[in-house]
């Protein structure tokens, strides 16, 4: 089993599918690394300048239902992880959330009564609260230590080769 996933995968490379990096999960058209060690916990803006030092990549935009679903599953499968930095913030203008990747806003799921109007005199960054029943969103003081999760869509072909015969 073992060899045919690299299999797939080694073929996947050469025919020029894009795959998701080494240490990155796949999900539809976007690949997803979670850094949720206990250890990786870092502010905001650190957190997203570690995401963008991957080609393309930057805090999790959250797009639709089905997307929050998958994220909110994979850190639930993670031991201990608490509130979760991603890509959502009023950094640029106070009460006016963007996604930091500059997507358009289709999707919230912020907890009751947030985000909390005057509680952070400071721009506030959004953490999802796998905890929670529903994985709810709430605004948090972006110098706080977080886990965080990065995503990057797949992009461009990796390699192009002119057969497909490997021999080991």
């Amino acid at each position: 089993m073992v060899f045919f996933h690299f299999y797939i995968e080694l073929k996947s490379f050469i025919s020029g599918q894009d795959l998701c990096p080494i240490n990155w999960d796949s999900n539809g058209d976007y690949c997803y690394r979670f850094n949720v060690h206990p250890s990786q916990g870092v502010p905001w803006q650190t957190a997203r300048s570690a995401c963008r030092a991957y080609k393309g990549a930057d805090l999790a935009s959250i797009l639709t239902e089905e997307e929050h679903t998958y994220i909110l599953n994979r850190l639930t499968g993670f031991t201990n992880v608490g509130l979760t930095w991603i890509g959502f913030n009023d950094i640029a203008i106070k009460g006016s959330y963007v996604w930091s990747d500059g997507s358009p806003v289709k999707y919230t799921n912020w907890a009751v009564g947030a985000p909390l109007p005057g509680f952070l005199k400071v721009p506030g960054c959004v953490v999802i609260n796998p905890s929670r029943q529903g994985g709810n969103w709430s605004n948090r003081q972006c110098s706080s230590n977080k886990p965080y999760v990065c995503k990057r869509k797949r992009g461009t072909k990796r390699a192009k080769v002119s057969h497909e015969v490997l021999e080991f």
